[in-house]
C-alpha cells in the first residue's frame, strides 16, 4: 500500500496539488492560525486545523468575503481581495483598507525624549508584533482624524479599542488578552511611564511623524477593574493652521471678536463644558494676532499646538510651576498678549483679571455653561464685581456640533406628526438632513465638526446688572433683567439655521439643547 502511495504522488497531477494544498495550508496556517487573535493554549490548535481543511473552505470563503465587500463598501475587486487578508477586523461595518495603513508610509514613532525609535525586527518577535499593531492603531486614528484613542481591558480576557470620532465614540476592534497588555506595555515605555507601576495613575507623552506632518500624543494610564487602561489624546499639529473663520462663526460674530482683538488691554473669556473647543477658540484668536509686533505670551497645561512667535510657558504642578505664580513672573517680562489656559482658583482670576486692567489684553478660559453663568462663576471665586466689569470685554461661549458629510447625507423622513412638531418650532422639514454612510467619511456619516457660539459684549447694562447685583442666569443660561426677557441670540437658534442649512442633522440641535437646558 505504501508502494501505490508513493507511486501516486510520484505522478505529476498529482504532485502539483499535494503542492498546492500544501503551499495555501501553511499560508491560511501563518496569517488565520499562528498570527490570529488565540490564547497560545489554543493557536496551536487552530494553526493545524486551517492547514489541514482550511485548503477545502477557503476558495468559498474568500468569493464571499470579496463580493460582501464589494457590495457593501463599494472598494474596487483588488482592494476586496486584499483585504481579506488583513491581520485585524473591525468590529463595526468600517472599510478594513482605512484600518490598515499603507505599509509604504513614513509614519516615525518618536518617544518622550524625541528619539526615533529603532525598527523593532530584532529576535523578539512578539516585541515585533506589537510595535507593529501600536504603529497600525496610531496612524489610522490620524488618518481618521480622531482625538482620542481608548484601550481598555473587558472582563472576557479581551481588550476594546475606541477612537473618538467627531466626539463620538466608536469600537474598532478587539484585542486578545496578550495583545492588549503587549499595546499598554509598549505605549507606556514609549511615553516615558514606568512599566511596572500599574495601579497609580501615569502620564506621559511621545510625538511622531508622517507625511502631513508632525502629531503629537498625550498619554494617560490609571488601574481599573480588570486591568490598565490608556487613553491617548492626539494633537495633530498640520490642523492647527485653522483661523477665527474656520471656528463656525457667523460673519457678525466674527466681526465682534475681530474688533475686540484690536483692543489693547481688557479680558476675553471664552466659557465651556470640557471638550467645548475652547482651546482651540483661544488659539484661533492668538494665530489672528501678529506676534511679531506684540509680545504673546500663553500659559497652559499643557501645550497643544505650537504657536510661532510666541513664548509658551507649560504648567508643571508638581515642580510648582503653577497658574499663578507663572502669571506673576510673566507681568515682568513686558507682555501686550496673555493667555491663560484656565482659570481654576481666586488667586489666578485676580492677577488675570487685574493685569486686563493695567494694558494687557488677557485671553482666558473658564468651565461654565453659559455666558452669565461665566460673569457668576468668577464671582463665586472671590473675585469682586466691580473688578469683573472693569476688566472682562467680552464673553463667548460654545459647543460643537457634528457636520454632515456632503457626499453622503440625504434627506430626513419624518412622520406627520414629527412634521407638525417641528413647523410649530418655525422649522421646515423638507429642509432637514440626516446621516448616512459612505467611504469618505468613513462610515460615520460625519465630516468635521464645527462652532456653535453665544457671544456677549460686557456693555453698560450687563456690567450696571453685574454691580448691582441683578443679574441672574435664566434656565435657558443666558443674561435675564427684571423682566426675564433674553438678552442675546441663543445657541439653539443658531444651530436651528445650521440644521436649516443642511450642515448638521436635527439630532445635532435636539443634544446641543439639552446640554444647555
Amino acid at each position: 500500500m505504501m508502494d501505490e502511495l508513493v507511486e501516486q504522488l510520484s505522478q505529476p497531477l498529482t504532485a502539483s496539488l499535494v503542492a498546492v494544498w500544501f503551499v495555501l495550508g501553511s499560508v491560511l496556517a501563518w496569517f488565520y492560525g499562528f498570527r490570529g487573535h488565540f490564547q497560545r493554549v489554543y493557536r496551536v490548535l487552530v494553526t493545524l486545523a486551517w492547514f489541514l481543511i482550511g485548503p477545502l473552505i477557503f476558495p468559498f470563503w474568500m468569493i464571499q468575503g470579496v463580493i460582501r465587500r464589494v457590495r457593501r463598501d463599494g472598494v474596487s475587486m483588488g482592494q476586496a481581495f486584499r483585504s481579506q487578508f488583513a491581520n485585524e477586523a473591525p468590529v463595526r461595518d468600517e472599510p478594513t483598507e482605512n484600518v490598515e495603513p499603507d505599509p509604504a508610509d513614513s509614519f516615525v514613532i518618536l518617544d518622550s525624549q524625541g528619539k526615533v525609535l529603532p525598527k523593532m525586527v530584532d529576535s523578539n518577535p512578539d516585541k515585533a508584533n506589537g510595535f507593529i499593531l501600536i504603529r497600525k492603531i496610531l496612524r489610522s486614528a490620524v488618518m481618521r482624524t480622531a482625538s482620542d484613542i481608548l484601550v481598555h481591558p473587558t472582563g472576557e480576557s479581551q481588550f476594546d479599542l475606541r477612537y473618538r470620532i467627531n466626539g463620538t465614540l466608536c469600537s474598532v476592534r478587539k484585542l486578545s488578552e496578550d495583545e492588549g497588555k503587549s499595546v499598554v506595555n509598549i505605549i507606556k515605555a514609549i511615553a516615558g511611564m514606568n512599566i511596572a507601576e500599574r495601579r497609580r495613575p501615569q502620564d506621559g507623552g511621545f510625538s511622531a511623524q508622517n507625511e502631513t506632518g508632525d502629531v503629537s500624543f498625550r498619554v494617560a494610564t490609571t488601574g481599573v477593574l480588570n486591568g490598565e487602561k490608556v487613553s491617548i489624546r492626539i494633537l495633530d499639529q498640520s490642523a492647527s493652521e485653522f483661523s477665527l473663520s474656520d471656528t463656525g462663526l457667523l460673519g457678525n460674530e466674527e466681526q465682534v471678536v475681530r474688533k475686540a482683538l484690536m483692543a489693547t488691554s481688557g479680558m476675553i473669556l471664552v466659557c465651556g463644558p470640557t471638550g467645548s473647543g475652547k482651546s482651540s477658540t483661544v488659539h484661533a484668536m492668538l494665530r489672528s494676532i501678529n506676534c511679531i509686533e506684540r509680545n504673546v505670551i500663553t500659559i497652559e497645561d499643557p501645550i497643544e499646538y505650537v504657536l510661532p512667535n510666541a513664548s509658551q510657558i507649560e504648567i508643571n504642578n508638581k515642580a510648582g510651576i503653577t497658574f499663578a505664580s507663572v502669571l506673576r513672573s510673566v507681568l515682568r517680562q513686558d507682555p501686550d498678549v496673555i493667555s491663560v489656559g484656565e482659570i481654576r482658583d481666586p488667586e489666578t482670576a485676580e492677577i488675570a483679571l487685574q493685569a486686563a486692567q493695567t494694558g494687557h489684553l488677557v485671553f482666558a478660559t473658564v468651565h461654565a455653561g453659559s455666558n452669565m453663568a461665566a460673569l457668576l462663576r468668577l464671582t463665586d471665586l472671590g473675585i469682586q464685581p466691580q473688578l469683573i466689569a472693569s476688566a472682562v470685554n467680552l464673553v463667548v461661549s460654545q459647543r460643537l456640533v457634528r457636520r454632515l458629510c456632503d457626499h453622503c447625507k440625504v434627506r430626513a423622513e419624518y412622520t406627520e406628526a414629527e412634521k407638525n412638531e417641528l413647523r410649530q418650532q418655525s422649522v421646515d422639514p423638507d429642509c432637514l438632513f440626516k446621516a448616512k454612510r459612505c467611504k469618505h467619511c468613513h462610515r460615520t456619516g460625519y465630516s468635521s465638526r464645527t462652532g456653535v457660539f453665544d457671544i456677549t459684549v460686557m456693555d453698560r447694562e450687563i456690567k450696571s446688572l453685574l454691580v448691582n447685583g441683578g443679574l441672574a442666569v435664566s434656565e435657558t443660561g443666558h443674561a435675564v433683567g427684571d423682566t426675564g426677557s433674553p438678552r442675546m441670540t441663543t445657541m439653539q437658534v443658531r444651530a436651528t439655521q445650521l440644521a436649516l442649512m443642511g450642515m448638521i442633522p436635527w439630532e445635532e440641535v435636539q443634544r446641543l439643547t439639552a446640554t444647555i437646558d
